[in-house]
């Protein structure tokens, strides 16, 4: 999840309900580098989240099964990118 800044995170986590571990959590929180990670920006099911396009990117960078993730993501998109094509 990004956030604009580092003290955003514990108060987010506080409204969420959300605990602390060590390792393999659900949730991780990134301060975005720039207003840039947000162009493109959608609203899903009432939440607003990144686009597809940096979402893929995100997710290939991800070490744990991230390029399957992204693969799988990108499958998604040519599919409704087609729809177009008609």
């Amino acid at each position: 999840m990004y956030i604009w800044k580092g003290s955003d995170a514990g108060k987010l986590a506080h409204e969420l309900g959300l605990m602390p571990v060590e390792e393999n959590g659900n949730v991780k929180f990134a301060i975005a580098p720039s207003n840039g990670i947000f162009y493109g920006a959608q609203e899903i099911d009432g939440i607003r989240v990144v686009s597809d396009i940096q979402l893929y990117v995100d997710l290939y960078n991800y070490p744990a099964r991230g390029r399957e993730a992204a693969d799988e993501l990108w499958k998604n998109i040519e599919k409704r990118w087609d729809k177009y094509q008609d």
